[in-house]
Order: C-alpha cells, then sequence, then structure tokens
C-alpha cells in the first residue's frame, strides 16, 4: 500500500544536480595564480636573503680592512661570509680613503656586490637580472701588514 502524500511534499522540487565539473575548472582557472603568488613570495624571500648576506659579507670584509690591509684577506673574509651566493674575488671592491698609504683613522670601504636572478618566469622576464650591493665604510685601527 502507498504511503498518502501530503501536500507540502508534492510541491517540493527535487534536489537540483550537482555540477560534477565546476570544481575541477576553478581549481585549473586558479591554480596559476595561486603559483605565480607562492613562487613570488619564494622569490622575495631569496631577495631578501642575497641582500642580507652581501651585507653581512661587506661587514665581515670591513672588520678585516681595518686590521690587516692586504687584498686577498679582506676577499677571502668576505667571500667566505657569502659562500651560499658563489661570490667571486671580482665581486669584492676595496677602497680607502687615504690612498696607498694606510694612516689610522683613514677610512676603508668595502663594497660587495651580487647580480639576483629571479626563478619565477613572469618575475624573470620582467627584471633580469637585479643589481644589488652593499658597502661597509669603517676607520682604520690597526696598521698591519
Amino acid at each position: 500500500m502507498r504511503r498518502p502524500v501530503c501536500p507540502s511534499e508534492a510541491s517540493a522540487k527535487p534536489p537540483p544536480r550537482r555540477a560534477h565539473g565546476q570544481g575541477l575548472v576553478e581549481f585549473a582557472l586558479v591554480i596559476p595564480i595561486l603559483l605565480l603568488v607562492i613562487f613570488g613570495i619564494i622569490d622575495f624571500g631569496r631577495a631578501v636573503y642575497a641582500y642580507s648576506t652581501i651585507g653581512n659579507a661587506a661587514r665581515t670584509g670591513g672588520r678585516v680592512a681595518i686590521v690587516s690591509q692586504t687584498q686577498s684577506s679582506i676577499e677571502t673574509a668576505a667571500i667566505n661570509q657569502a659562500v651560499a651566493l658563489g661570490t667571486q674575488p671580482s665581486d669584492v671592491e676595496i677602497t680607502y680613503s687615504c690612498g696607498s698609504s694606510y694612516a689610522i683613522g683613514c677610512i676603508a670601504s668595502v663594497m660587495v656586490k651580487y647580480e639576483f636572478h629571479a626563478i619565477t618566469p613572469v618575475i624573470g622576464q620582467i627584471w633580469q637580472t637585479i643589481n644589488m650591493s652593499s658597502t661597509t665604510q669603517l676607520p682604520i685601527e690597526h696598521v698591519g701588514p
């Protein structure tokens, strides 16, 4: 025997059909933008790391420059501080305000340069390389060999 249908059930509409592919289409539209944002954040973090590292390298090179005025020891100290960036001796520039005769109080200046390359395709096409540099200037405290 069939159950009697009440009037409120008779007028109710059947549940709507679910759109099975809608989530997949939305995901396909959103994922490129989401990946671009994620890789942009990663690139920004890499750039901050590189700038901080060359700042530390210039500071370390400057500390060595105020007590030992040999070019090789200053370059070695700066390069050892920025090993992760692959810094070369040509990336370290050393100058003294007093010229070739060193004296206590003379300003030693160490500049470390680095070319940053983004890994995100869109950012990498807009800015191929970003030139970074950091300079430390300190007065000579000891005139050494």
